[in-house]
């Protein structure tokens, strides 16, 4: 059964549920921007989210694997490779001690002055 919602949720288009989290986030971690839908998966602001380190907000394999993805990102970009975008599942963290999985797609996007910085979005797989 829980296939079967996935599978249902993943016909959707990203952004329409109000699960998906939208957010850009800096290659140190910096959380520059996080739509406000983060309340209802997560039970915090917008602005409490843009102020935590992933350890905050992915449980401690998730932090790990997302760090490494950064990491690899940014060893690439300095050596001119292609950014691979990244989709995967994460766990993340509730406000009350509770976590829940979502497929994530993040887009690496360079900007003007050669910075690397990630768009992703964060669907929430709540049954």
């Amino acid at each position: 059964m829980a296939d079967e919602n996935r599978n249902e949720r993943s016909a959707v288009p990203l952004g329409e549920l109000p699960t998906d989290v939208m957010w850009r986030m800096a290659l140190d971690g910096t959380i520059e921007f996080v739509s406000s839908e983060v309340y209802e998966v997560r039970g915090i602001s917008a602005e409490e989210a843009k102020a935590q380190m992933l350890e905050q907000i992915l449980t401690p394999e998730s932090a790990i694997n997302s760090a490494a993805y950064m990491q690899a990102l940014a060893e690439a970009a300095s050596k001119g490779e292609e950014l691979i975008p990244f989709t995967g599942f994460l766990t993340y963290l509730r406000a009350d001690g509770s976590t829940y999985e979502c497929e994530v797609q993040a887009v690496p996007q360079v900007g003007e002055d050669g910075t690397v910085k990630l768009l992703g979005i964060s669907r929430g797989l709540i049954t």
